[in-house]
């Protein structure tokens, strides 16, 4: 007899574990208490950084890389434009820690970047404006992700493949007992086989035992109008990542012909209620936001047009907590991987299909075990 499986939590992990274990023909029901790609949680602002080369280390090089097909196979099966794959920048000094520590783990996972100096950056990606000392490293294997249309995309492949969808239904409690797992709702109780709880920054109510573990913070993005739109599509403007010189960010192609998207990283303000969590934006981020723009980027106004504000969900260490965390090994958390984990969501949706069906995986997670959190509580 087969397993009857609930996901709970459809964002970024939770759509492709419910896409991955549709293709595995288990028999797998997926709840969220919105919809696929809403704007509450850490899934939404139109755009995600894709690189390979990854100073936060060698050991997610094999996710990054299996994404990669699997990024495309999404895309080849939904017809919807996922993954733009044609290279991402870093941009810094060559004696700045993290792209000596970028240089160091793309060495060890036996990958390799081109180095462009000031001239050749100038020539071939002339938007940005390098400052002293500054290089440009091309990681060719990195790109562009549509977060909303992926995880539209995965959640409707897991439908086509036999997958049970509800959406609008809020899970308030998941209990391991004697029968299995019951997935409590607003509605009602059922039980299931085993259970993978995906709850994105939601994990302190969904998971308590994990509430000292993820903190739920709060992530801007602001759009600012393209001078000349042409040199900021996909294919002319790769998405980017500066470091130092007072210049931490993330920049991403305009995907609408007009407006840029720019996340400047400052320190994240905590979110006590992820449901009422402040929208407003405070005018000091606006302005650094803005002079980093100016000091940053040619062609691009300074004016902000459009300004957002979500919640994702980190670990003190920022990486994800994924495996086992109930007595029977029947529940399965998969959280925390907020920062980082959009890129290499596919093959976590693998890794959960693995732990669902074998109880175990050959993908490289043993710094993810949940008991690096729990032995402390």
């Amino acid at each position: 007899m087969s397993q009857k499986i609930a996901v709970v939590g459809l964002g970024a992990i939770g759509s492709m574990a419910i896409w991955r274990l549709a293709k595995r023909g288990v028999s797998v029901t997926g709840f969220d208490q919105y919809a696929p790609a809403n704007n509450r949680g850490a899934s939404s602002g139109e755009t995600r950084l894709f690189r390979a080369a990854y100073a936060e280390g060698s050991v997610y090089t094999p996710l990054l890389v299996e994404s990669i097909d699997l990024w495309k196979e999404l895309q080849n099966a939904s017809g919807r434009t996922v993954f733009h794959h044609n290279g991402a920048l870093t941009v810094g000094r060559q004696d700045h820690d993290e792209i000596q520590m970028l240089l160091a783990n793309t060495e060890a996972a036996g990958m390799s970047l081109e180095m462009l100096d000031e001239e050749e950056m100038s020539a071939r990606f002339p938007q940005h404006r390098l400052l002293e000392g500054e290089v440009g490293l091309l990681d060719p294997l990195g790109g562009l992700l549509r977060p909303e249309a992926a995880v539209i995309s995965a959640v409707s492949e897991a439908a086509k493949l036999g997958a049970t969808i509800r959406t609008g239904t809020r899970v308030v409690a998941v209990k391991e007992g004697p029968q299995g797992v019951a997935v409590t709702t607003e509605s009602g109780t059922e039980v299931y086989d085993k259970v993978l709880v995906a709850p994105g920054p939601w994990a302190p109510i969904l998971l308590p035992e994990l509430k000292p573990h993820i903190q739920p913070e709060r992530v801007v993005s602001i759009w600012f109008p393209a001078e000349q739109p042409e040199l900021f599509g996909p294919e002319r403007f790769l998405p980017t990542l500066r470091r130092g010189n007072g210049l931490d960010l993330t920049a991403f192609p305009s995907v609408d012909g007009n407006l840029v998207k720019v996340n400047l990283h400052l320190p994240r303000t905590l979110v006590d209620d992820v449901e009422t969590r402040d929208r407003e934006i405070e005018n000091a981020y606006v302005e650094a936001t803005r002079e980093a723009v100016r000091r940053g980027f040619n062609g691009l106004s300074d004016l902000a047009v459009r300004r957002e504000a979500y919640v994702e969900g980190y670990t003190p260490d920022e990486d994800p907590i994924v495996g086992p965390i109930s007595p029977e090994k029947r529940i399965i958390a998969m959280t925390g991987f907020s920062g980082h984990g959009f890129k290499f969501s596919p093959a976590m949706g693998e890794v959960a299909a693995d732990l669902v069906i074998n109880e175990t995986t050959d993908r490289p997670i043993a710094h993810m075990a949940p008991n690096r959190a729990l032995v402390s509580n």
